[in-house]
């Protein structure tokens, strides 16, 4: 994207309402899902179990 494209994007969106709107509510968005993955992962790796669990003894 080029620096006047970017400029006149962003002195549209600081005009038009609806355009602003859309672009916050997709941000809004990103951000649940964002949060949502990162409690998945969490709660898989908390779920994880260690192959073994006796001190590396195996037989």
């Amino acid at each position: 994207m080029s620096p006047g494209s970017r400029e006149q994007i962003t002195a549209h969106l600081a005009t038009c309402p609806h355009c602003a709107g859309f672009l916050g509510g997709a941000q809004s968005v990103r951000g649940h899902l964002q949060r949502d993955r990162d409690r998945y992962l969490a709660r898989a790796k908390q779920r994880q179990r260690p192959l073994f669990n006796d001190g590396g003894r195996h037989c």
